[in-house]
């Protein structure tokens, strides 16, 4: 029972209590307060959109053999400078000998794969072969150019003066077997620094096309 004066108050049961002065209840027409409701759309509508990337154009295979020829040049043109270097250094060492054959293989074919790939667009894996056999023809001319210049160095000495006895000479000189079986070890060190070379660059290209 409340008393006189005071605001009497629910008990819950719909009768007046005295226990919970100043409690009110919600109104029992409005529904219970909830969280807002979040739409799926809210979240897409913030995502960042993806962009497609544009399809990688063919492998020009044509060319970038075409390209790679260049590799030729830039292996007669070394070898002539390097062996060159080792006819006026004078040193009769294996080591020494290595370095100035691997120099213009690597640099034979690091060339020809950096120009097949601008030739190619920029991608390198149908073209593997043909670009192998045109580093294998850069190494042949790259030996013959070797023999040839020692052989016009050997035949200015011989005929001094007389430039068609020296053309007629050097290209006897190379054409001789016996002149190969002499320079076998120097050969040998050609075709093990081509390898080395042409690997490398191979094998770095076709990783980082992965």
């Amino acid at each position: 029972m409340s008393g006189p004066g005071e605001s009497p108050s629910s008990d819950g049961v719909g009768r007046l209590s005295d226990r919970a002065p100043g409690f009110a209840f919600d109104d029992p027409a409005s529904p219970p307060s909830a969280l807002p409701p979040t739409s799926a759309s809210s979240v897409t509508d913030t995502a960042v959109p993806l962009v497609a990337e544009p399809p990688q154009a063919p492998e020009a295979v044509g060319k970038g053999v075409a390209f790679s020829l260049g590799g030729i040049v830039v292996a007669v043109l070394a070898a002539i400078v390097f062996k060159e270097l080792d006819n006026l250094l004078h040193i009769n060492s294996m080591k020494m000998a290595f370095v100035l054959a691997m120099v213009p293989s690597a640099l034979m074919a690091y060339s020809a794969v950096w120009l097949y790939t601008k030739g190619s667009g920029g991608v390198l894996r149908k073209g593997i072969g043909p670009l192998v056999l045109v580093l294998v023809v850069g190494l042949a001319a790259a030996v013959v150019t070797a023999l040839t210049t020692d052989g016009f160095a050997l035949a200015t000495k011989i005929h001094p003066g007389d430039s068609a006895q020296q053309l007629s000479w050097v290209i006897s000189y190379v054409a001789d077997p016996k002149v190969w079986v002499e320079r076998e070890v120097s050969l040998l060190l050609y075709v093990v620094a081509a390898a080395i070379g042409t690997f490398g660059a191979l094998y770095g290209r076709i990783k980082g096309n992965r």
